[in-house]
């Protein structure tokens, strides 16, 4: 029987095919996601009726995507309470997820919006900044999966950006503990003006307008407090005027059931499982001195 002997220099070799190998993984993002469908589980009332959705669960953050418009409806994450996260997340190298892909339940392509139309940003639903201490979970942030066509100044300078920083106020605040919950979502609305990216993305609908919800927990508070916004996705929703698109979380479900409540089921039953109703609403004021975002 023969045998195979590893001297020193094999094993040299074989640590640094090792490191190569970790290092591949780490610039190519290699945690892979987990997307599967969502059942039609309400047979009586059929629900759902011919709505095909899909959830992916990422490593910090999951997602729920209807097909058939290739539109993310929900995106929520946890962020650890204090932020100590400092990794620079100003990549912007947009990619489409193979997982959806396989599943045909994502748009079809990882090209920047404002290639069809001036005016329009690639905006995040779940904030890359918020997972700025894990550099897997930042980068997995890019997926097309977690991105939507925004109007520019609502996304860089506006309302939405304030949003963004408001969760870092939140993540600052000392009298929380645990992790905070940030959900954020649209409300595809019936304003087809805004319509350009079905042939080119396969984005049927781009959203009239978007929410954000902030939760957090006291130490001793078992509801936690919250804070929610609906926005219109447009540049007239500035940083200046967030305080007049504050709502309730009930407001909030109102307003998507009215929307189209079969559209937006498994969002409504996502916030139901994971905020309490009797959760407070609590106003967070804007402060130039919170943590420092990087992306």
């Amino acid at each position: 029987m023969t045998g195979f002997a590893f001297n020193h220099m094999d094993c040299g070799r074989l640590f640094k095919l090792f490191l190569i190998l970790v290092i591949f993984c780490s610039i190519c993002n290699c945690v892979k996601a987990e997307c599967f469908e969502l059942e039609n589980t309400n047979a009586n009332t059929n629900e759902i009726d011919n709505n095909r959705f899909i959830r992916c669960n990422y490593e910090r953050f999951s997602v729920i995507i209807n097909c058939p418009l290739s539109l993310t409806l929900l995106s929520w994450a946890k962020a650890p309470i204090p932020d100590k996260g400092d990794l620079d997340t100003s990549s912007r190298n947009y990619q489409l997820d193979p997982d959806a892909a396989a599943l045909n339940c994502q748009q079809s392509t990882a090209n920047t919006y404002s290639t069809v139309v001036k005016g329009f940003d690639v905006g995040h639903l779940t904030p890359i900044d918020l997972l700025d201490d894990d550099i897997n979970a930042a980068l997995e942030a890019n997926y097309m999966t977690n991105l939507l066509p925004q109007a520019d100044f609502f996304n860089r300078n506006g309302a939405w950006r304030r949003t963004e920083i408001l969760a870092e106020c939140y993540r600052d605040e000392t009298q929380y503990s645990g992790d905070i919950n940030v959900f954020s979502g649209v409300i595809v609305g019936n304003d087809s003006s805004n319509d350009f990216f079905a042939s080119s993305h396969g984005l049927v609908k781009t959203p009239d307008r978007f929410w954000k919800i902030i939760h957090a927990r006291a130490s001793k508070d078992r509801d936690g407090e919250y804070d929610a916004w609906i926005m219109s996705n447009s540049n007239n929703a500035k940083a200046n005027t967030l305080d007049q698109s504050r709502v309730t979380l009930s407001a909030l479900i109102s307003v998507l059931v009215n929307d189209d409540s079969k559209l937006y089921l498994p969002v409504i039953r996502e916030l139901m499982n994971e905020i309490p109703l009797s959760a407070e609403r609590k106003k967070f004021s804007y402060n130039r001195r919170c943590h420092r975002m990087n992306g």
